[in-house]
């Protein structure tokens, strides 16, 4: 349903989108009567230049106060200015001097949908279908607002209709196949656009949806051509450079990607769409200071942007020292929001967030030790120790510190580790290596390329685990095969395929573990969540799903007559009383179907 709906975000604005176009308003139009100054206003409004075509019309009203087609075109400009509640008080002078024409209803239909009055929308669509049951724009606004409301199956059904009454509608066919793309049906939304090809004409917003659904098929030179029309055709339309500059950014012509996002903050300054993607096209090209000053500016526009966020983060981590004072500032954040979690006895967010931190910066004081102390608050006296002795190693050990270090060394000298002599690299590793995967192509148009940055994220959460061995980077990949080939040609034991949806309000995060032999499909995951924290709330879960696939599976370290040691304990949730196979070093392997594991009877 959300991706649904997410398709409808992009699709309301595909749709029923029109630039901002820059003129100035023409001089007053002496001896011209009110229905030649309206006829130029229709002129103008064809020719999409809306301020002149107000200009004219209100010239008009002012001449004629009951002429309603020049309240109509008025109408009409201040919805393709995005200005739909003056739109509305325009056509209800219209509907006064000039009765309930059904195209103008339709038009306040329309209005209605883009202010989020959806029941008055309803009731607009369905006025002029009692009157006319094929009218293409009334079933096409009913198919808007089924798709808002996640019913596909009734959009595809009003979308027939329109068909069946103009079976060359571009705007319903392009349609019909961004949502049979939604649906897996990818020949039957490529016979779709080929259809619609032979009728799409010079529409701006048609090429616009033309690009968007090449980019969701994969075919970027097609989307990048289509994309290259609707900027031509339209140049001061944000939405349109928006797409072309994604497109260009996916083929790393960061520089052409800048220029188009520099042209459309123009016209939508302080977008965070906008503003977004120029901080990561900046990355791109290698301009890191560049980079960060713009997402530093977005995330301040807009804090609760998370993306944002962990844009800024992985710039930092992959472009400075581990020493780098600098990090301290990112780290910072983290370190606040563990300190509010603690205080309301969230301990695992908490210890999340100091983690995150601790990556950012490795050496930050004050943050590790709040780290510690919490972790001594977990029962892990052992670990608290090990991070005791780090701040000693890196000099940042007070007399505090000092006394810690002394008494937890007294404490533990009966531990387990001390009594068998095991320090912790003697430990191993995690037993399951897993690769990490995005598609790339996620968060189409507020994020671009999110789901890249929520597979890094997860990555490195999945760092901290006991039991998993992510790769060192995300890879983006356009198709599964793509994922699997290289998941089993690198030797790893699964991979993990992520992807986004997102919309305004809500993200929708798929997440697919795979075994890596076979590629056989272990855990799908689908998680949606809207409001704030949305991403961090959508990954905890996923995390969470992702634990309980893997066998507990470790290693037995050493051994005393009938006594061994193996490397399993709190950590990783083994309790008192816990029973294990004991099986020959290297005769386990991961089952097929990457449900445990198997062993031959001989190795137990």
């Amino acid at each position: 349903m959300t991706k649904n709906r997410g398709l409808a975000a992009r699709l309301a604005l595909s749709i029923i989108i029109a630039a901002l176009l820059t003129a100035h308003l023409s001089a007053q139009t002496p001896g011209a009567s009110a229905i030649e100054l309206c006829q130029k206003g229709g002129i103008e409004l064809s020719a999409r230049n809306y301020y002149r075509a107000v200009d004219f019309c209100l010239q008009a009203v002012q001449l004629n106060s009951a002429y309603a087609p020049a309240y109509v075109i008025l109408a009409k400009s201040f919805y393709y200015l995005g200005e739909y509640e003056q739109s509305l008080t325009y056509l209800a002078k219209a509907f006064q001097y000039g009765g309930r024409q059904n195209e103008w209803v339709t038009l306040s239909g329309f209005c209605f949908v883009q202010t989020g009055n959806f029941d008055n929308a309803l009731k607009a669509f369905n006025e002029v279908l009692a009157k006319i049951p094929g009218d293409r724009d009334a079933n096409f606004g009913l198919a808007l607002l089924e798709i808002r409301a996640g019913k596909a199956v009734n959009a595809q059904a009003y979308l027939s209709k329109t068909l069946k009454a103009a079976p060359g509608d571009p705007r319903a066919l392009l349609s019909l196949a961004v949502l049979s793309r939604a649906e897996g049906k990818t020949d039957e939304a490529s016979r779709y656009v080929q259809e619609a090809l032979r009728w799409l004409g010079d529409e701006p917003v048609l090429h616009y949806l033309a690009a968007l659904e090449f980019f969701e098929a994969g075919n970027l030179k097609d989307a990048t051509l289509f994309a290259q029309k609707a900027v031509a055709s339209q140049q001061d339309a944000p939405l349109f450079r928006l797409l072309l500059a994604h497109l260009y950014y996916r083929q790393g012509a960061y520089s052409d990607a800048i220029s188009q996002i520099q042209a459309a903050l123009m016209k939508a300054q302080d977008d965070k769409r906008l503003l977004y993607l120029l901080g990561i096209s900046y990355a791109g090209s290698g301009k890191s200071a560049e980079a960060l000053q713009t997402l530093k500016y977005l995330a301040g526009l807009y804090p609760d942007d998370e993306i944002a966020r962990l844009a800024m983060e992985n710039i930092v981590m992959k472009t400075m020292t581990m020493e780098a004072l600098a990090r301290s500032e990112y780290a910072d954040y983290r370190f606040v929001r563990a300190k509010e979690f603690t205080g309301n006895f969230l301990y695992g967010k908490a210890l999340q967030e100091y983690r995150r931190g601790l990556l950012i910066y490795p050496y930050a004081n004050e943050g590790r030790r709040k780290y510690a102390e919490l972790i001594k608050i977990s029962g892990l006296p052992a670990t608290y120790l090990e991070e005791l002795l780090f701040l000693r190693d890196i000099g940042k050990a007070d007399q505090t510190v000092q006394d810690a270090i002394e008494v937890y060394n007294s404490v533990l000298a009966g531990s387990v580790f001390r009594t068998w002599k095991v320090q912790p690299l003697q430990l191993g590793e995690a037993p399951y290596s897993i690769a990490v995967y995005s598609t790339g192509s996620g968060g189409i148009p507020w994020h671009p390329a999110s789901d890249t940055l929520i597979a890094q994220y997860l990555r490195d959460t999945l760092i901290f685990s006991n039991q998993l061995r992510p790769s060192t980077a995300v890879s983006t990949v356009n198709t599964f095969t793509d994922a699997f080939a290289s998941a089993r040609q690198s030797g790893m034991d699964f991979f993990l395929l992520v992807s986004a949806y997102e919309t305004e309000r809500d993200i929708r995060i798929s997440a697919e573990l795979r075994q890596a032999r076979t590629g056989a499909l272990v855990k799908s995951i689908q998680v949606t969540q809207s409001g704030n924290e949305r991403i961090q709330r959508a990954c905890d879960r996923i995390l969470d799903e992702l634990a309980g696939a893997f066998q507990l599976r470790g290693m037995l370290i050493n051994r005393k007559g009938n006594v061994g040691l193996i490397n399993l304990g709190t950590k990783n949730k083994a309790a008192k009383g816990s029973k294990f196979y004991i099986i020959k070093r290297g005769a386990a392997s991961i089952k097929a179907d990457g449900s445990g594991l198997s062993w031959p009877e001989s190795a137990l």
